[in-house]
């Protein structure tokens, strides 16, 4: 059966289609139903290629649909195979948190302080200024 893939060629087509086809629909199972984002609703097509979302933004409407299917699926909406919008309030503090000490920067930030320390790049948090003493010092500098 193989080896008549390989003695003749006219049955290579078929036998190419047929594992493009076969990865095709193990990559969408796997897309809709047990990826980790899985779990949260959204269209069909979002959650298994970003094309939806492309065609979505060159026609000028992706926050105006963005809307829509937050009216139509809740809060939590999945937008593509690893994209997720969440408009509900209790989220903020999780998502944007108040204090960097939880995440600290990573040795990736060293390549962009070594030969001139600034803000970006310092890892330290002793000598970055907190966002309280950068105001401060931009109503002192304007008297």
């Amino acid at each position: 059966m193989y080896l008549k893939l390989i003695e003749q060629p006219q049955y290579l087509g078929y036998g190419v289609a047929c594992i493009l086809a076969l990865y095709a629909v193990i990559y969408a199972v796997y897309q809709r139903f047990l990826h980790p984002l899985a779990q949260y609703p959204g269209p069909f097509w979002a959650s298994i290629t970003d094309l939806w979302q492309v065609f979505e933004f060159l026609s000028l409407k992706q926050p105006y649909r963005l809307t829509e299917l937050h009216k139509r699926y809740g809060p939590v909406v999945r937008y593509g195979p690893d994209k997720i919008s969440i408009i509900h309030e209790s989220a903020i503090q999780s998502i944007y948190q108040k204090s960097s000490r939880a995440l600290p920067k990573t040795e990736f930030y060293d390549a962009f302080g070594g030969a001139h320390p600034n803000v970006f790049g310092t890892r330290d948090e002793s000598v970055s200024p907190s966002p309280q003493c950068r105001f401060v010092q931009m109503c002192l500098m304007e008297i």
